[in-house]
């Protein structure tokens, strides 16, 4: 049984064509016990950039933050593809990191008496969300530290122009189905995931755009609509000098954001003089944390992931 509570607060908001205020919202998790004083850690969920929501991070990660000392911040954000990738997930995901330090101390001051601090802010993320997660470095106020769970970046290489050969099995969808997705305007901030219990939900035109481009090779140019990469893309802040402490959580049979693309990332930042800890699991795929339990390996190095960012507080 989880000993946690949450709150919703509304970190943002954007006007519909029709002129009308539609909210962004977060999700506050916290424990009633803990130290008075707490840290602030912005997790980013997963689903592709395209779905998605809130509520995918699982309850034992949240659990584990907690008891390092965070109150956890998990943001929702507009979804492609009626928004481009630079002016929806990553506008979002950095007004919420930016919120979570200027605006919610006293918000949560107020609502629960208890005091977060924002000098001790770290971020991190799922798959989409781990490069949310990345971009956050480049702030001028960076986060004391980041976890990045498999993350997607290196959108330049060439694996996001191949076909998914993850995908390859999936049928042929009909255009005029993928295309009722431009009719969700303005674009939703919350979705279900993907994937069902019976694997790929393929009876929503959002998952069928999301499965027909990664099958065809071009899912991240389909998404990115003429934004300049570096607006989106963490690669070139690897390669940057005083990038954030990091931690890498990656798959050895990840097909979905494939472990090149952290060694790269080790070695970028490596390079750059930047701190970083690299952990391969191998033969594990995509989102393989999901069901970790207490005292399995994998469970263990999402204990020393939380560790590291606890060791970075001020």
């Amino acid at each position: 049984m989880s000993s946690l509570e949450h709150k919703i607060y509304t970190f943002k908001t954007f006007k519909s064509p029709e002129g009308e205020s539609r909210p962004i919202d977060a999700k506050v998790v916290y424990g009633l016990s803990g130290p008075p004083k707490r840290a602030i850690a912005v997790w980013y969920h997963g689903g592709g950039f395209i779905t998605g929501n809130y509520n995918m991070i699982p309850a034992f990660e949240l659990e584990l933050l907690h008891r390092n000392g965070f109150v956890i911040v998990c943001p929702n954000y507009r979804l492609v593809p009626t928004i481009s990738l630079k002016d929806g997930p990553v506008a979002d995901a950095i007004d919420a990191f930016q919120w979570a330090r200027n605006t919610l101390p006293e918000l949560f001051k107020a609502d629960t008496g208890i005091f977060i601090d924002p000098n001790n802010t770290v971020t991190l993320g799922h798959s989409c969300g781990g490069g949310l997660a990345l971009l956050t470095g480049g702030q001028s106020n960076p986060p004391r530290a980041i976890v990045d769970f498999f993350g997607m970046k290196y959108f330049r290489d060439p694996f996001w122009t191949q076909p998914s050969a993850a995908m390859a099995k999936l049928p042929e969808f009909d255009q005029s189905f993928i295309d009722k997705v431009f009719e969700e305007v303005p674009p939703p901030t919350a979705t279900p995931p993907p994937f069902g219990p019976n694997g790929p939900d393929l009876s929503k035109p959002r998952n069928a755009f999301m499965f027909a481009h990664n099958k065809k090779g071009d899912y991240i140019s389909s998404i990115v609509q003429g934004d300049d990469y570096a607006a989106i893309d963490p690669a070139p802040l690897l390669s940057k000098p005083n990038f954030p402490p990091t931690f890498i959580l990656q798959g050895t049979a990840d097909t979905v954001a494939p472990h090149q693309h952290s060694l790269q990332a080790e070695a970028d930042l490596k390079k750059a003089g930047n701190e970083v800890q690299l952990r391969l699991i191998e033969d594990a795929p995509h989102a393989f944390d999901m069901k970790a339990k207490e005292g399995d390996a994998v469970y263990e190095l999402i204990v020393e992931a939380f560790a590291f960012l606890k060791s970075h507080l001020i």
